[in-house]
Formats: structure tokens, C-alpha cells, sequence
């Protein structure tokens, strides 16, 4: 392998192996979204913004609703007792 980095095999290889991916991705993630998105538009409509709020949050608000999202589980998970 030392060998081959740097040379145009090389680097084939791994655009190969990122469109693999990409591909085994869509399927994996992509088709159940779209499946939803034909059964509750509005729901998928909900979901797509709460990711977008997500990709927008800086590392200190992603640290924040990880606490708040753990603490509104342990209050369900109580709540049932």
C-alpha cells in the first residue's frame, strides 16, 4: 500500500470506495426518509427542520440538548413507574 498512496490507482481506489459509500448511505438513510415523506409529508416536513436547526447548532447548543434530550428521557422513563 505504501507503495501505491500518491499514485493515480491510488487515489481511484478511494474515490471508488467514497461513492461505495455514499451509495450504501442513501440506501441505508435515505430510503426510509423518502418512504416518509410519501406516507406523512408534514411529519418529514418536521423532522427535515429539526435536523437543519441541528447542522446549524455550534458544538456548546449540541452539548445543551444532548442534557436536555437526556433529561426529558429519564422524566418519561420515570413517569411510567
Amino acid at each position: 500500500m505504501d507503495t501505491l498512496k500518491g499514485t493515480n490507482l491510488y487515489r481511484q481506489r478511494i474515490k471508488h470506495q467514497i461513492k461505495a459509500l455514499e451509495s450504501s448511505i442513501e440506501k441505508t438513510v435515505f430510503s426510509p426518509i423518502r418512504n416518509l415523506d410519501n406516507i406523512d409529508a408534514d411529519l418529514f416536513t418536521h423532522i427535515q427542520n429539526n435536523i437543519e436547526m441541528i447542522l446549524d447548532m455550534d458544538l456548546t447548543e449540541l452539548s445543551q440538548l444532548k442534557v436536555v434530550v437526556d433529561e426529558s428521557r429519564e422524566y418519561e422513563r420515570n413517569k411510567d413507574k
